[in-house]
């Protein structure tokens, strides 16, 4: 019932058109997800998350994954432009 998630340094833009690799990327996505996966469960949200193993793994719960993705962006861009007519590059 558990399992290794391993964090990667690959990016993606454009519906996969575009891909790449950040140094480190994955090491700052395993850190932020530790932190919001532990204060989820601090406020009685159950989540998969069990323990960091190292900077670019953690122990987690296996799952059946819900297919949601969610997107932050702090400049305006692709979609988000042309659904609501905000110019490209504007700050969020």
């Amino acid at each position: 019932g558990t399992i290794v998630q391993y964090f990667k340094d690959d990016v993606t833009a454009e519906q996969g058109k575009k891909k790449a690799t950040i140094a480190g990327k994955g090491v700052l996505n395993n850190r932020i997800s530790e932190y919001l996966m532990t204060k989820l469960a601090e406020i009685g949200v159950p989540t998969h998350f069990l323990k960091r193993i190292n900077m670019r793994e953690q122990l987690v719960r296996q799952l059946d994954m819900i297919p949601i993705e969610v997107v932050v962006r702090n400049f305006a861009a692709h979609s988000l432009q042309s659904r609501f007519g905000i110019q490209e590059g504007t700050q969020l």
